[in-house]
């Protein structure tokens, strides 16, 4: 039974992995900014994976968690081994149907090749390698849902920290070879990222033996009853993550460079927040509207704005700017009042 304890540790295990993962894919995607700027070649790149992590989104992670582990735990509170069975039977049913989906979605890419213009082509080509590793983040899902029934939340939080990392040291060794041969082998990087995260929870425990493992049963009852809300959560979230989706090929559209902008806009580029400071930590009660921009140039400067405008004292502002870059002497510019 869980008590006051044992979920405050568990929440300071699940957040101490997110929090590692938030700050691996901020690095993420500063070397992504760093290594490419926002060429048209990096914006083409990003249009796939978006339409990539479309699917994962649909197949994976949160939505298959929400349907694994209610059934899995109802069946251990009847027993345990029959759980066990249950993990092992959806395993291998998704490992299969996994295998069959990754095939449809290369042929149905690969017949869209011939009905779209040729910077569409390149785009389609870039998702066909990353579209395998939608195998590896399914089952990374499956292995974080046993993983969290097991009250074990640190592991798969911190999973995407591998991920992350084959990103970036991919990035900075293809950084120099000519942007299109980059992107070929970022995408192929892209599948092997998946793959890591998965092996990062391979060995769960499983609760059964070698033998017991390896006699599975095929899309057994058990695992029908899980495509229901499997299915239902698909639906749930279809529209989400379309517009999400669309937002990219609409920015493609409108500007060859656009995804990249748009990519950098929601992560590291913009900020925009409000700031309260409490007598009790300050001089005097303050509400200030902050706001920030950063603008990375590949082999050019780096340039941030940071500003900060009080609401409740008319005039109070603090305005800072910083300019720097290899070769570049750093430049800060302040003003505050």
């Amino acid at each position: 039974m869980d008590t006051n304890r044992s979920i405050l540790r568990s929440a300071k295990h699940f957040f101490a992995g997110t929090i590692l993962s938030r700050i691996s894919g901020m690095g993420r995607d500063m070397a992504i900014a760093f290594c490419f700027g926002s060429s048209a070649e990096i914006a083409a790149f990003m249009v796939a994976y978006r339409l990539a992590n479309l699917f994962r989104r649909l197949l994976g992670e949160g939505n298959l968690q929400a349907g694994f582990v209610p059934h899995f735990e109802s069946l251990r509170l009847e027993s345990p081994e029959r759980a066990a069975h249950f993990y092992r039977d959806t395993f291998f049913s998704m490992s299969l149907g996994l295998v069959g989906a990754v095939l449809f979605l290369e042929t149905l890419l690969a017949g869209a090749r011939f009905f779209v213009p040729p910077d569409w082509q390149e785009i389609i080509s870039l998702s066909m390698w990353m579209a395998p590793g939608l195998f590896f983040v399914s089952l990374y899902a499956l292995n974080a849902s046993l993983l969290q029934c097991q009250k074990k939340y640190f592991l798969p939080a911190l999973a995407p920290v591998f991920f992350n990392l084959v990103w970036i040291v991919f990035a900075f060794w293809v950084k120099d070879l000519p942007q299109k041969e980059a992107m070929f082998w970022l995408s192929i990087a892209t599948t092997g990222a998946f793959g890591a995260q998965f092996l990062a929870t391979v060995f769960v425990k499983k609760g059964l033996g070698l033998k017991e493992w390896l006699k599975p049963q095929f899309f057994s009852s058990e695992w029908r009853a899980l495509l229901k809300p499997l299915l239902l959560g698909i639906l749930g979230i279809s529209a989400v993550q379309l517009n999400s989706a669309l937002d990219a090929v609409f920015a493609r559209i409108a500007d060859p460079e656009g995804p990249a902008f748009l990519w950098y806009a929601i992560r590291i580029e913009q900020l925009r927040i409000p700031v309260e400071t409490l007598p009790a930590f300050s001089y005097r009660r303050g509400l200030f509207h902050v706001a920030g921009e950063i603008e990375v140039v590949r082999k050019g400067p780096v340039t941030v704005a940071l500003g900060a405008a009080s609401r409740l004292h008319k005039g109070d502002r603090l305005i800072l700017a910083v300019e720097s870059g290899k070769g570049r002497p750093l430049k800060v510019f302040v003003d505050a009042v």
